[in-house]
């Protein structure tokens, strides 16, 4: 019996090792959703285990004979325990809700440690009654736990999935926001002339530019994201780190969602202005839209990105890219904001006013800069009598500035 006893010892030795450290076989039975039902099936068969061993043992202690009913009760138990604890570890590595998965993992550790204390009491028959009691409780526990990760079922919605889906209909949203600025640009140039057309073209390059740099945008943040999936998850599949990590997957699922409505909306405006119906205020506050929402994409794949990442830094520098572009939209709508309904006599008073103020600031900025040279010159004398410079020396720096 002590020899069996050591052998089922072993099995849950092996079982925790793999708890931790090979994962990948047990986790991809978690794939198809049927792990949750396999684990529940266990629940009254190793309920029934420890009521057998506790029953089996009383005998043995009062008839050494029976030891052979004992060995089976044990051999019955550690078989089914070494099986529960890997499916349980699976379970929780697959569990959406990471406070559930580690509470999970706890409690299995300490069923598992349990266990294994069982054993030895009863080779040295030290098992009593509140050792079955405590297992059971323990083991109940595992149970409520398990049953917590109910998300685990065939019905849900594989958030790979999500993912995958709702990347490429952004992707979607700004092909079709280039092409659909390039025709706008089109139709511009065969029917509007003068201010009108200069007008436009300016409002439709400056977004498709935009828009470009928003697709670049995208690019980096796929690598980068595929960078993260592959450095995190061990040996489990693209899928059960996205469910895993569920916080961070819905960030990415909300930034791509709100980037692809951002462009819809640029292009919805855009539209509206070039035809005469709408406003450039909403231009701007499209563009602005976007640049906030290709931010939020951002900033959910950083959550999750090693500090030194190459493909990190792409990302922010196509973040970059995109508030500067977006400042050149929103200056160019600025700027053309009442270009396009302006008269001949009004448009030639402004381009009046506007050299008037041209003229102004230049005429400041020579005042400014005669102020500066003088001030430099004020300030290097002042420097060359504290360091006792020779007046010539002094008179030869200010020359040159």
């Amino acid at each position: 019996m002590s020899q069996r006893i050591n052998e089922l010892e072993s099995e849950l030795a092996n079982a925790q090792s793999e708890m931790s450290d090979n994962l990948e076989k047990c986790v991809s039975s978690a794939v198809d959703g049927s792990i949750l039902n396999i684990l529940l099936l266990y629940k009254e068969p190793i309920k029934e285990s420890i009521n057998s061993l506790s029953s089996s043992y009383k005998t043995f202690y009062t008839n050494p004979k029976a030891a052979h009913q004992l060995v089976k009760s044990i051999e019955v138990l550690g078989t089914r325990l070494a099986s529960f604890l890997l499916y349980g570890k699976a379970c929780s590595h697959a569990s959406p809700n990471i406070d559930i998965a580690e509470n999970l993992v706890t409690s299995l550790e300490e069923f598992a440690k349990h266990s294994t204390d069982i054993l030895e009491r009863v080779r040295r028959r030290l098992f009593e009654d509140s050792d079955a009691d405590t297992s059971i409780a323990l083991f109940q526990r595992c149970c409520d736990l398990v049953i917590s990760c109910e998300d685990l079922s065939p019905t849900q919605e594989d958030m790979a999935g999500i993912i995958e889906r709702e990347m490429s209909d952004m992707d979607n949203a700004i092909r079709e926001a280039v092409d659909k600025f390039s025709r706008l640009l089109e139709e511009s140039r065969a029917k509007d002339t003068g201010i009108q057309l200069e007008v436009n073209e300016g409002i439709l390059a400056t977004c498709s530019e935009l828009m470009t740099a928003v697709r670049i945008l995208v690019q980096r943040a796929s690598e980068l994201q595929s960078e993260i999936v592959a450095a995190g998850k061990g040996g489990a599949s693209p899928r059960e780190f996205y469910k895993r990590n569920h916080r961070w997957t819905e960030g990415l699922i909300s930034g791509a969602k709100t980037v692809a409505i951002a462009c819809r909306a640029l292009v919805k405006a855009a539209d509206a202005v070039v035809t005469g119906k709408g406003k450039f205020e909403e231009v701007i506050v499209s563009s602005k839209e976007i640049a906030a929402s290709s931010m939020q994409l951002v900033m959910a794949s950083r959550v999750k990105a090693e500090r030194e990442s190459g493909r990190m830094r792409n990302l922010n520098m196509a973040a970059k890219t995109i508030s500067t572009l977006t400042g050149t939209v929103v200056a160019t709508a600025e700027t053309t904001l009442d270009f396009s309904k302006l008269t001949l006599h009004s448009a030639k008073r402004l381009e009046m006013e506007t050299l008037v103020k041209v003229l102004e600031t230049e005429k400041k900025l020579e005042t400014e800069r005669a102020k500066l040279s003088e001030l430099r010159r004020h300030h290097y004398q002042l420097a060359g009598e504290l360091e006792g410079w020779e007046e010539k020396h002094i008179g030869t720096i200010c020359v040159f500035i």
